[in-house]
């Protein structure tokens, strides 16, 4: 990128600068650029410039920059990524040692990269993370443009969550738009099953789109696949169609919630059977989810379908 060769050009003194996202969508957070220039515990120039993917150091920011040069360096990379950002000095130590302590658990977790430095005489530039800083810009301006629904509509009951700059995408039930919808149902079954429901729809959504990925839970209500790759066609196919299934206002909810309430009563008189026969065995909406999903996933090879079959066969034995 030629904003990157401007930046590395550029001979600033006494400064750590940050490129930071200013992006009107706040969901969509765009990895911020950073530029260090000082000195090493001998006295000798150590300039560096790094990739913040989850903006870090941002809580060390705060006076804005006015510098001509970063200036002229950011309409470069407004340019060449699509995104606005805004230029802040970081309130950090100029000495490169001291500065290593406090970013050192940062530098190890992969938030924050080191792109290329110019210390004693060395000049070493790491491809790498110019090849991931690169993609990661790619893959979020795909995202802005496939799924600005999800990310924006402030009344869909899932959310959607782009962590570490596009390195993983998170889609998960929004807890407190469920606490509102789950106070208006009476009972603690109907509650239950809201849950049911939601979690059913969220990641039947997900694997129906996403299946290749390789989705994985995260945690309660929570799932989540990590993008390796940003040219696909069935990316941007999964991303769009996505963008229009997993939306469900709170009056959508509501209507499947109660055109389905009978299930509870079929699901309370297997539970029963169930722990009839052996107690510690009593079903749960868990295991009725994933058999469920199996069978959304797996038409034709799922364990309902193929377990309905074996049942037939042995029912006149």
């Amino acid at each position: 990128m030629k904003f990157f060769e401007k930046l590395k050009d550029l001979d600033l003194k006494n400064r750590i600068t940050g490129f930071i996202s200013d992006e009107d969508i706040t969901e969509l957070s765009f990895p911020s650029v950073v530029y260090f220039n000082g000195k090493d515990i001998d006295n000798q120039d150590v300039k560096v410039i790094m990739v913040d993917y989850d903006r870090v150091l941002e809580i060390w920011a705060g006076n804005k920059n006015t510098d001509k040069e970063f200036q002229e360096v950011n309409n470069l990379l407004r340019s060449e990524t699509m995104c606005n950002y805004r230029i802040e000095n970081y309130n950090l130590p100029l000495l490169w040692e001291d500065f290593r302590e406090y970013v050192k658990f940062f530098l190890e977790s992969g938030e924050l990269e080191i792109l290329c430095f110019n210390y004693i005489d060395e000049r070493k530039s790491h491809e790498e993370v110019m090849f991931g800083f690169e993609r990661s810009i790619k893959l979020l301006n795909l995202i802005r443009e496939y799924s600005i629904d999800l990310l924006t509509n402030k009344k869909n009951i899932f959310q959607m969550d782009v962590v570490n700059s596009g390195k993983m995408i998170v889609f998960s039930i929004e807890t407190n738009r469920y606490i509102n919808l789950a106070n208006k149902f009476e009972t603690e079954s109907e509650k239950k099953f809201l849950w049911f429901i939601l979690n059913l729809i969220m990641k039947k959504k997900i694997l129906k789109r996403f299946f290749n990925y390789k989705p994985a839970k995260v945690s309660k209500g929570m799932m989540g696949f990590s993008v390796l790759e940003t040219d696909s066609e069935e990316l941007k196919k999964s991303l769009y169609g996505l963008n229009e299934d997993l939306i469900y206002d709170e009056e959508k909810v509501i209507n499947l919630v109660k055109n389905n309430e009978y299930f509870m009563d079929k699901f309370s008189q297997y539970s029963e059977f169930v722990g009839m026969i052996k107690k510690e065995t009593r079903m749960n909406y868990e295991n009725v989810e994933n058999m469920f999903l199996d069978y959304f996933v797996k038409q034709g090879d799922s364990f309902i379908e193929n377990s309905i079959v074996l049942a037939e066969k042995l029912k006149e034995l």
